[in-house]
């Protein structure tokens, strides 16, 4: 009866789990846990991937106070000549690398839960005043032609982009 029991409360703490991450597409459980580990707690067959993903989760939610960032799909970048091409693919706030590796476990985390909530999230990338930029060239390949150094960028990401008229 006791073993029973624990396997009912292993599926039910997955199920719940599983329905936390289908309510809230703003967690990324991906960031933290493997892929492997988040199917197998999908799939209710694995205490130990049960377990890693509820502390991950109890932190997520306990340590940010229980809120979802505002600004997890909106990534604004305020364009200068001084900006570098390095600086518009790896910045660590609003980097193009960092907004396709989220796109990409949004995708993942939508086949992993069976979750259209999450395959229509769209990021957005802003890039104002781009005409300030002395890398037209990189700005011109992720508005035209969707991509960054010739990897075409996920279907979810949009890419905007803003320029002031020139000035006398």
């Amino acid at each position: 009866l006791a073993l029973r029991m624990c396997e009912l409360a292993k599926s039910f703490i997955a199920e719940a789990l599983v329905a936390e991450l289908i309510a809230d597409p703003s967690l990324d459980p991906l960031q933290s846990v493997a892929e492997d580990e988040v199917r197998r707690c999908c799939a209710a067959s694995d205490a130990a991937a049960i377990a890693k993903l509820l502390r991950w989760y109890v932190r997520e939610r306990v340590v940010s106070g229980g809120e979802s960032p505002l600004d997890w799909t909106f990534f604004a970048v305020d364009v200068h000549a001084a900006l570098s091409p390095d600086d518009i693919a790896n910045d660590a706030n609003f980097g193009v690398n960092r907004v396709i590796e989220r796109a990409r476990r949004l995708l993942t985390l939508a086949d992993l839960l069976g979750s259209a909530r999450h395959r229509a999230i769209t990021l957005c990338i802003f890039f104002d005043e781009v005409n300030t930029s002395s890398c037209m060239g990189v700005f011109k390949e992720l508005v035209i032609d969707h991509s960054l150094d010739g990897e075409m960028l996920p279907h979810n990401i949009v890419i905007v982009a803003a320029g002031n008229p020139a000035r006398d």
